[in-house]
């Protein structure tokens, strides 16, 4: 029983309600010019079924259709209700506007006195609303604004507003930022009246150097006015190059090889018996021993001639390809070969 009189107490105050935003299209004094007879039924039966929704508790088809109403026919009335089912929606942000939209709508529509009560209601609304609206505040590291590419609920982010705690509506809100290849979802809960931020980190990328184009000086070289050139690279020079770094590469890798080899050879050997300066070794580890031996001999001597050839390739190239800078590393196993010119 006592359930009864709540859910009766509560059509009550739905339909004293509803009565008021139908107001705004019972008046027959004032009618607009730009709205035709259709637009303000359509708005009529919008509003009505969106109060009802509202009452229902139907709060996303309340939302929808006080909104489209609102849009049709822009009364303090439906303002104000269209604000109040976005806010049991949770869109406070839109619901805001929506408010302070209501507060200067046009109050020669229908009974002059509910609009200008709904005018009233909607600045007292807003004013208990506005400090209830949470503020978010997205930070980007590891890369400049102006790179990164954001998100919020799947809504594009302005990054104008990166750094700057802007007005979000309660609730579930996921941050998403992408850099290059670098993807990043921050996910966090905006609660009434706080202030949060959403911190996207990125990892920096190394800065790549710019490879800076070779300028060739013209010069006359005699009185009837000819011109020579300084010799640029070409398919040959090209492929010379490549031919250096990869003799340089392999080489690098040979030299390593017999330095790590020569070491697991000695060890071996120390694992041996020492006797009047001869080792007595068991047959695999006299094996094991001569294994590691030649490979140390034979990637010495390849490491080596590769090397040289490398080099004599790299000083076969045209004078301008020599003036540049390089560096060439070869890391087996931890070993380093750096050349420069």
């Amino acid at each position: 029983m006592r359930k009864s009189r709540v859910q009766a107490g509560r059509w009550r105050w739905g339909w004293l309600a509803l009565v008021g935003v139908l107001s705004s299209f019972a008046g027959g004094r004032v009618v607009r010019a730009d709205g035709p007879e259709a637009q303000r039924a359509a708005a009529r039966e919008l509003g009505t079924s969106g109060m009802e929704a509202y009452f229902d508790q139907d709060y996303a088809q309340a939302a929808d259709k006080l909104d489209r109403a609102y849009r049709l026919y822009p009364t303090p009335t439906l303002g104000l209700w269209s604000a109040r089912a976005l806010i049991q929606f949770g869109q406070w942000v839109r619901a805001a506007e929506r408010l302070r939209e209501a507060q200067f709508a046009s109050v020669a529509i229908g009974d002059n006195d509910a609009q200008r009560q709904a005018q009233a209601d909607a600045a007292n609304e807003l004013t208990a609303l506005t400090p209830r609206i949470p503020r978010l505040i997205v930070v980007v590291d590891g890369a400049a604004p102006e790179q990164v590419t954001l998100e919020i609920d799947g809504v594009p982010f302005d990054r104008k507003l990166i750094g700057i705690a802007h007005p979000s509506d309660p609730g579930h809100h996921r941050i998403v930022g992408v850099f290059q290849e670098q993807r990043v979802e921050v996910e966090l809960e905006l609660q009434p009246g706080a202030s949060e931020v959403a911190r996207v980190e990125l990892k920096p990328v190394a800065a790549v150097a710019n490879v800076m184009p070779v300028v060739v000086a013209r010069e006359p070289a005699s009185a009837a006015g000819t011109q020579l050139r300084a010799a640029e690279p070409g398919p040959q020079s090209n492929a010379l190059r490549i031919a250096a770094i990869a003799a340089f590469s392999v080489g690098g890798a040979g030299l390593a090889t017999s330095l790590i080899s020569t070491l697991l050879a000695s060890n071996k050997l120390d694992a041996c018996q020492e006797r009047a300066g001869d080792y007595y070794c068991s047959d695999a580890q006299a094996d094991d021993y001569e294994m590691f031996r030649n490979v140390a001999t034979v990637s010495f001597y390849g490491g080596a001639a590769l090397a040289a050839a490398g080099l004599t390739l790299w000083f076969l190239q045209p004078t301008a390809d020599k003036k540049q800078a390089v560096s060439v590393a070869a890391k087996p196993l931890g070993a380093q070969l750096t050349v420069k010119f």
